[in-house]
């Protein structure tokens, strides 16, 4: 058996059981069933997948069980779930269903202990801790927080991903609220907010092309998270499904090892 070192991820976003497609966080458009589209990545060859509920905190309902264990069944590749994620009866109740990581994010900056628990339950291999990175009209990076608050700063950026690795997370993300959708390229100053952290790292917005993911992977990141450019194509952004062959992932740099 191989381990992949580095990690291709389509990075699909659900509201109301429904797949849509958001740019810089807003003007959410439908792009699909979630089911038939996890079936298209499951063709494909997908190595893992990202699958995060962003009207789930809004809803303040807790994570869809029923859509994601029927999701779940449907995929045949390890699954990370983020949204509404709030307790460790959560977590319990969406590994139940067959994910294998957990994505927390504004939970866990309101309450780094909740980081703690789910680790020590679960293990850190399982928990995944995500910051939502914008910017601010003067370019300064602020993070999002509970409930739309934000962080100003690259600094308290850092920190905030330093405490959820000490806290016990087994991964860190960071998203570009401004590159998302956008297909412009990655925001590197995001990217680099995950430097010499000690855990595997994932960087999402923005990735248009094979070189966009080059280009983060040669900053030392371990996985990028790819949406609109897996799901939308060309200048009217049709949905269309594609996800790169095992040539065109070695040349990006995906490399297994034995």
């Amino acid at each position: 058996m191989s381990a992949v070192s580095r990690r291709v991820m389509p990075a699909l976003l659900m509201d109301q059981a429904r797949l849509v497609k958001t740019r810089s966080f807003r003007r959410p458009v439908y792009v699909g069933d979630p089911i038939n589209t996890i079936r298209v990545f499951n063709d494909k060859g997908c190595d893992e997948l990202l699958l995060l509920d962003i009207g789930a905190g809004r809803r303040e309902s807790g994570p869809d069980i029923d859509t994601i264990r029927a999701v779940a069944s449907e995929c045949f590749m390890p699954l990370a779930y983020g949204g509404g994620i709030t307790s460790v009866a959560h977590a319990e109740a969406l590994f139940a269903c067959g994910v294998e990581k957990i994505v927390v994010r504004s939970a866990a900056q309101q309450d780094p202990s909740l980081i703690t628990k789910l680790a020590t339950r679960f293990g850190s291999q399982a928990v995944v801790v995500a910051i939502d990175v914008d910017r601010s009209r003067s370019g300064e990076l602020v993070g999002f927080g509970e409930r739309g608050s934000k962080t100003p700063g690259r600094i308290a950026m850092q920190s905030r991903l330093t405490r959820a690795v000490e806290s016990g997370a087994g991964e860190v993300m960071v998203q570009s609220v401004k590159a998302d959708g956008n297909l412009e390229g990655p925001d590197s100053e995001v990217a680099d907010l995950l430097r010499g952290l000690a855990v595997p790292t994932i960087y999402g917005g923005g990735i248009a092309s094979d070189d966009d993911m080059r280009s983060v992977f040669a900053m030392g990141i371990d996985a990028v998270a790819v949406g609109a450019h897996f799901v939308l194509y060309g200048p009217h952004r049709a949905v269309l499904i594609t996800y790169p062959t095992r040539d065109e992932l070695a040349g990006i740099g995906v490399i297994d090892e034995p």
